[in-house]
């Protein structure tokens, strides 16, 4: 009598640069999907090791070293798919380790036109996108310069080192410790309008547009971004939006990824400000698409990097409405709060980003910011109203 062996079916792998806090809901729509998540970081305690199958200790940074670790991996297995949550140097590892193993994503060389602003403005201005007017700052140059205006780095992110300037001595003083590191600038024309940011996903080359938010900030001269909400009050113009987003990621070169921009209307004019080739933040895609759209964005992204089950969305205006609502404090240094009841409370999350003694800032910055709360209800008053009174409820203290 023989017996045969039943051949076992290759493994699908889900690679993920980066395994923090934030990475985990991608590794956790990984999971669901069917895919083994081989995770990479460097901080061996690093929270989403702790959801993934296989964890490789590495810098992001070290592409050759996890690409060589990753290749030991595939003796029962097929990499199908690798992402990342992050941004900068977590995109430029994703995108070399996609391209040394044929998966669709960015080039590698057209990553650094994401991260500079220079580069990125560029672009847009070749490829007919409409964008706010720009120059690079130069210090020795004391006329041609417009204002009120927006000065901000050629690299950065979160908000940092972005400032309305009104005028020549305004502009000086703000860049002037700057100088002697060498940072650059761009001075960009102010747009005074509502500002959107744009969620949409690129396969194979196609702009497919997920969810409009309309976002408010704190008032000039920084801009720290204070509530996302939807649907936006821009939903009308969904066909043009789309359209622009298929024209970025012709520009751009992008084959598969997550594509985020973020605009501002004027008289019926959508301008870009800028464009990244990631998931985007500030919890709108765990909780105001999936709550709005009834899609989950980093499935949906895994779907069309690998062909599988990738439905595109269908356009229809929102019948839930979500907000996601950042807490500020005032000068000094974080206390104590009371914890929330998030069923009670009638909202989806609270998140503290300060702990006892932490010092607090006026913000300049998102990094200034000490907290979110998010809600979803059935219109967005309701919903800004649930994270008003949860916020109320924390009763922050400060010393």
């Amino acid at each position: 009598m023989f017996f045969f062996k039943r051949k076992r079916k290759p493994q699908k792998l889900f690679v993920s640069i980066a395994a923090g806090a934030n990475q985990i809901p991608l590794i956790k729509a990984a999971r669901e999907m069917g895919y083994r998540v081989i995770s990479v970081d460097q901080d061996t305690a690093a929270p989403g090791f702790i959801f993934s199958d296989i964890r490789i200790q590495e810098s992001i940074k070290n592409t050759n070293e996890i690409y060589q670790k990753l290749r030991e991996l595939l003796l029962d297995g097929k990499i199908s798919a690798i992402l990342t949550r992050s941004f900068a140097d977590a995109v430029f590892s994703t995108a070399e380790l996609c391209d040394k193993l044929s998966i669709p994503f960015i080039k590698p060389e057209n990553v650094e036109n994401f991260i500079d602003k220079q580069k990125m403005k560029a672009l847009f201005v070749d490829n007919n996108i409409l964008t706010p007017d720009y120059s690079i700052y130069n210090p020795r140059r004391k006329k041609g310069y417009n204002f009120p205006a927006i000065v901000k780095p050629v690299v950065g992110h979160a908000k940092s080192g972005v400032k309305l300037v009104n005028s020549l001595d305004d502009l000086i003083k703000f860049t002037s410790p700057y100088i002697k590191d060498k940072k650059q600038f761009i001075i960009e024309e102010y747009i005074d309008g509502d500002e959107i940011i744009v969620f949409g996903i690129v396969k194979k080359g196609t702009f497919y547009l997920y969810e409009i938010t309309d976002k408010t900030t704190t008032p000039p001269p920084y801009f720290v971004d204070i509530m996302h909400s939807s649907p936006s009050k821009h939903s009308s113009f969904y066909q043009e939006i789309t359209e622009i987003g298929q024209k970025t990621a012709a520009a751009f070169d992008v084959n598969c990824s997550p594509l985020v921009l973020e605009c501002k209307i004027r008289d019926n004019n959508i301008y870009v400000l800028e464009a990244v080739a990631e998931f985007g933040g500030e919890y709108i895609p765990e909780v105001i698409i999936t709550h709005t759209t009834g899609h989950n964005f980093f499935k949906a992204a895994i779907a069309a990097m690998t062909d599988d089950n990738f439905t595109p969305p269908s356009y229809k205006k929102n019948q839930n409405s979500s907000v996601v609502r950042y807490i500020t404090g005032k000068k000094g240094r974080f206390d104590t709060y009371t914890p929330l009841d998030t069923a009670f409370a009638k909202i989806s999350l609270f998140k503290i980003f300060k702990n006892s003694n932490d010092p607090v800032n006026s913000p300049k910055t998102n990094h200034d910011r000490i907290g979110v709360v998010a809600a979803c209800a059935k219109t967005k008053e309701i919903a800004a109203e649930r994270c008003e009174k949860a916020i109320s409820k924390l009763n922050i203290q400060y010393k």
